[in-house]
């Protein structure tokens, strides 16, 4: 039996078969990819019913949620011979050896669960570029040009901006993207190489250090989303906050 594995972000999808050859389903292509699935057990409990997929650590999307999981939801669906076989939202990934874990949860658990509550942190909560972050990241791109990229340290000559002002940022290349690890001066060190050694246009997008004052710099301190005044010391232990 052949499965397909639909991940949605947002408007974008990326499609996964376990099977040798691509296939296409509703308009969709799905690419072959060596993928570990947990059986699912069905019960009156949908709470009960997650599912874990265990894909390989070269698989570039995969590998981007595990080091930094989106703020909004990822819909995952799979079908089993082209047939709609299981619905849910991924809820956290994590690099095992070579594999990444995916762990999911069925479609009804997201709707029918409690409400998330905030992360209570001295630094913003939000994923820069995010929906809830709001910052544009069309205003703050910059393109340079780029020979063929063949390992995760690519050299961009042009870079003015001083080091470390890219770092944590991201950076896109014929319409993939990896996350800036670091930068020290017109170096980028990359979350993961870039696919077929692309070239051409780089563009590249500050990262944010997630603090009050790096929210600032971007205009959107009404968006900040950490408590940067929240005292260090307990004031309700005897000495208070002396």
């Amino acid at each position: 039996m052949s499965e397909q594995y639909l991940f949605q972000e947002g408007i974008t999808k990326y499609g996964y078969t376990n099977t040798v050859l691509s296939k296409t389903l509703n308009g969709q292509l799905y690419k072959p990819s060596t993928v570990e699935r947990s059986a699912l057990n069905i019960t009156g409990n949908y709470a009960k019913m997650p599912i874990t997929l265990k894909f390989p650590r070269t698989n570039s999307f995969i590998l981007s949620l595990a080091q930094n999981l989106p703020e909004n939801p990822i819909r995952i669906t799979i079908y089993k011979d082209s047939v709609l076989y299981w619905e849910g939202t991924v809820i956290a990934a994590s690099i095992t050896g070579s594999k990444i874990e995916v762990s999911c949860d069925a479609i009804i658990t997201s709707l029918q669960r409690n409400a998330l509550h905030t992360k209570y942190t001295l630094t913003c909560r939000h994923v820069l570029y995010s929906t809830d972050c709001s910052v544009n990241k069309a205003s703050f791109s910059s393109s340079y040009s780029v020979g063929a990229i063949t390992s995760a340290v690519v050299d961009v000559f042009g870079i003015t901006q001083p080091s470390g002002f890219f770092s944590s940022g991201i950076a896109e290349i014929n319409g993939e993207s990896r996350g800036i690890v670091k930068q020290e001066g017109t170096t980028l060190t990359l979350s993961n190489a870039f696919a077929g050694n692309p070239s051409g246009t780089i563009v590249l997008y500050p990262g944010c250090r997630l603090t009050e004052a790096a929210c600032t710099a971007f205009s959107n301190l009404d968006n900040f989303g950490g408590f940067s005044r929240v005292p260090v010391k307990n004031p309700f232990e005897s000495a208070g906050l002396l």
